[in-house]
């Protein structure tokens, strides 16, 4: 986490990105049992009701470069 103006960045490594896209993948398949079930109508509404809250993280932003301590 980096405070920049008051303002908190939060940043995600390549790992903890790996990690939220393997635990998305094992909520959608512990699921599918019960979404498998729904008529279309109701599996589409529970997809944008969902899909918030399951959806990828956003891409990944580079880093900001900083300077080293004491340079600048």
């Amino acid at each position: 986490m980096v405070c920049i103006a008051n303002h908190y960045v939060v940043l995600i490594t390549d790992a903890g990105r790996e990690l939220t896209e393997r635990l998305n993948e094992e909520i959608r398949r512990a699921l599918a049992p019960a979404t498998g079930r729904l008529d279309p109508e109701h599996s589409a509404q529970l997809t944008q009701l969902l899909e918030p809250l399951l959806s990828p993280p956003l891409p990944a932003v580079p880093r900001p470069e900083r300077p080293a301590r004491g340079t600048a």
